[in-house]
C-alpha cells in the first residue's frame, strides 16, 4: 500500500548494453532531486532481491531496506499460464526500501 505525500519508484530499467556504467542510479537520483524540487520528501523503491546492482544503486542513493515478502505464484491447478514460477528456482524474496 502505498502512503501518502510518498513517492514511490516501481523500478528502473536499463538495456542490457549499458548496464554497469552507473545509468540506473544517475536516472534515479535524478528523479529523486527533481521531485524534493517539486516538495516531494519521502521516496519508495521497489526491486529485485537477486538483482544486486540495483539494490546497490539504491543502497548508494540513500534507500534502505524496511521489509520483504514472498509473492506466491502457483504453477499447478490454477490452469494454462497461472504463475510466473516455473518450479525450477524457489521464490524469491522482493525489497522495498524508504529514503530520506
Amino acid at each position: 500500500m502505498v502512503e501518502p505525500h510518498v513517492v514511490e519508484t516501481d523500478f528502473t530499467v536499463v538495456d542490457a548494453p549499458w548496464r554497469g556504467r552507473g545509468i540506473g542510479a544517475a536516472v534515479k537520483a535524478a528523479s529523486v532531486l527533481a521531485l524534493l524540487g517539486e516538495g516531494q520528501t519521502r521516496f519508495r523503491t521497489g526491486g529485485d532481491a537477486g538483482n544486486a546492482a540495483s539494490l546497490g544503486a539504491s543502497l548508494a542513493l540513500g534507500y534502505v531496506v524496511d521489509e520483504e515478502w514472498l509473492t506466491l505464484a502457483p504453477t499447478q491447478g490454477l490452469g494454462e499460464g497461472a504463475g510466473e514460477n516455473s518450479g525450477d528456482e524457489p521464490p524469491r524474496p522482493r525489497w522495498r526500501d524508504e529514503g530520506p
